[in-house]
């Protein structure tokens, strides 16, 4: 069974910042499928921040979670 957008709880807000790029609406919605997964470890408390950088040919992704005093980080170069 599906459940409905309106009955989940568990949305964590995360914002979407690109560093000397444009993230156009496909890119957004991908990062947000991706983010939304996250979603069944932490509460509605928890904040994420997703950083995108031009670096040469490649992009930077910084991915960052703030839960409570807790901090979970990662980044990865692509391209």
């Amino acid at each position: 069974m599906a459940i409905g957008m309106n009955e989940r709880s568990n949305k964590m807000k995360v914002e979407i910042l690109g560093l000397d790029m444009r993230v156009n609406d496909m890119l957004r919605t991908a990062i947000e499928q991706k983010i939304s997964k996250f979603e069944r470890f932490f509460d509605e408390s928890a904040r994420g921040e997703v950083k995108l950088q031009p670096e040469g040919p490649s992009v930077r992704a910084e991915v960052t979670f703030k839960v409570q005093s807790l901090y979970f980080r990662a980044e990865s170069v692509a391209g």
